[in-house]
């Protein structure tokens, strides 16, 4: 397990940030070997995904980085930290979280079967209706997904003060509680580690790393070329670095561009 004052939090997003899908390797040897500095000299890594805890462990094993994360965030929220040969919760964020999202989904049933009505009346996409967790979506196409995000916005448009939130990765998009994301769980490892907005890095390529590419979460922003251009342009407009190269050495691009070797 790292200690609790590390110098840095590396904050990565692991599909289409860390990994080349059709990469050899799938992770860039300028990534590893950017990350074995940097962790040698005292930073931490976390792996911030929309990936399940058993799918996130299954990637990381494919793709071959010698070393394991230090910390994992997984479905963008739920904050997990080593122990032992297990993966368990940091202080009690994933209690308040689960709690959270119980909660919205109980109060907003009309807009849930709002929702499910319309995608599976109207559209090819599958609705995944959980009794403990958010619902979840998954669209044929990313066009049928814009759609399905614009009836999305035009009903919670009708209640402001909602808490219904949700995370969009391409075809998938999983309804989430709007304190709970990528950002506000990498700001909680922060606090949980004494590590300030200041010394974080965050690098993704796709709508649901949106929160965490914020300066009030990580001042050190990045995206590796292969990114939307949404993902692009937030960057951009927070200063941070839009990388040249795509995947995993973009990302080590970044982060040589910001922490370079002396």
């Amino acid at each position: 397990m790292a200690n609790h004052s590390p110098s840095l939090i590396l904050s990565l997003d692991f599909d289409g940030t860390t990994v080349d899908p059709i990469g050899s390797p799938p992770v860039h040897k300028a990534l590893v070997n950017a990350l074995t500095r940097l962790r040698g000299q005292g930073a931490v890594w976390v792996v911030n995904t929309g990936r399940t805890l058993e799918y996130t462990e299954e990637g990381l094993q494919w793709c071959g980085i010698p070393f394991p994360p230090d910390y994992l965030i997984v479905e963008e929220t739920c904050l997990l930290e080593p122990h032992g040969d297990e993966w368990v919760d940091v202080n009690d964020w994933n209690m308040r979280r689960a709690f959270a999202c119980r909660e919205m989904v109980y109060h907003a049933p009309e807009f849930f079967e709002l929702i499910q009505k319309f995608v599976e009346d109207q559209t090819s996409a599958t609705f995944i209706e959980k009794a403990h967790a958010p619902h979840e979506i998954i669209a044929s196409t990313e066009a049928e997904m814009d759609g399905i995000c614009e009836v999305i916005e035009t009903h919670r448009e009708a209640d402001p003060d909602s808490s219904i939130h949700y995370e969009r990765n391409t075809i998938y998009l999983r309804f989430a509680h709007r304190d709970f994301n990528k950002g506000t769980s990498l700001a909680e490892l922060g606090r949980h580690l004494s590590v300030e907005a200041d010394c974080i890095f965050a690098a993704g390529d796709n709508y649901n790393d949106l929160p965490k590419l914020d300066p009030e979460v990580a001042a050190h922003l990045a995206c590796p070329a292969n990114s939307i251009e949404t993902v692009k342009e937030t960057v951009r407009l927070s200063g941070g670095y839009v990388a040249g190269a795509e995947y995993g050495e973009g990302v080590a691009e970044a982060l040589n561009h910001f922490f370079p070797a002396v």
